[in-house]
């Protein structure tokens, strides 16, 4: 093999090293990128706790946002509060999973997220730790999970602190709020993105 084939060899291999390289951090900004905005969604849409509550003691699950989420912060109506501007959040034409439990992992009440007219859950941990302060929004854990039907949707959950109170009693206990966004759309564009970059790879190599 001649010296002039090698050097063209070891050029062609780094490039294509080169190419794999900003593929992958590509890839990887852009996911994160993604990924903060769903999580910024999710720090903005806060879940009205006495809302969700009520609805969930007069036997339904909360439609179309239903009035749960809203501005505010767990001590004039955020989370676990009673103020705030409640709206039906800002989840686009999906109904977000939603979840209280206790910080033992107990579940105390459940209503799946809607997408397209069919109901998913996301496969959640029995334990939640992380939950750390946040540049905007309380502070939350955030992690993404697959759905647990099969052909369901990617979720973006978020772990909050939260007071439940007893209607009755007027007993309180602390809690944890599991909100999951169904992220079909970040899921669809990170799919796109990565089949260009499988694409233009390819073509490099074969041109190599």
């Amino acid at each position: 093999m001649s010296l002039r084939l090698r050097l063209l060899l070891a050029v062609g291999a780094i490039a294509i090293v080169a190419l794999v390289v900003a593929d992958f951090a590509t890839y990887s900004a852009l996911r994160s990128s993604l990924y903060k905005q769903d999580d910024q969604t999710l720090a903005q849409n806060p879940l009205q706790l006495d809302r969700f509550l009520s609805d969930i003691s007069a036997g339904q699950c909360p439609s179309s946002g239903g009035g749960v989420f809203g501005s505010g912060n767990p001590d004039n109506g955020g989370p676990g509060g009673g103020g705030g501007n409640p709206t039906g959040g800002d989840f686009g034409f999906s109904i977000p999973f939603i979840e209280v439990r206790t910080t033992a992992g107990q579940v105390l009440h459940t209503c799946p997220a809607h997408v397209d007219g069919h109901a998913y859950s996301p496969q959640l941990p029995d334990q939640v730790s992380g939950i750390v302060a946040q540049a905007a929004g309380p502070p939350a854990a955030y992690f993404s999970a697959g759905a647990t039907q099969s052909g369901g949707p990617a979720f973006r959950v978020q772990v909050t602190n939260g007071k439940a109170i007893n209607q009755t009693t007027g007993n309180s206990r602390k809690v944890l709020i599991v909100v999951a966004e169904p992220i079909g759309n970040t899921t669809s564009t990170l799919h796109t993105l990565f089949l260009i970059e499988l694409a233009v790879t390819a073509g490099a190599l074969v041109l190599a």
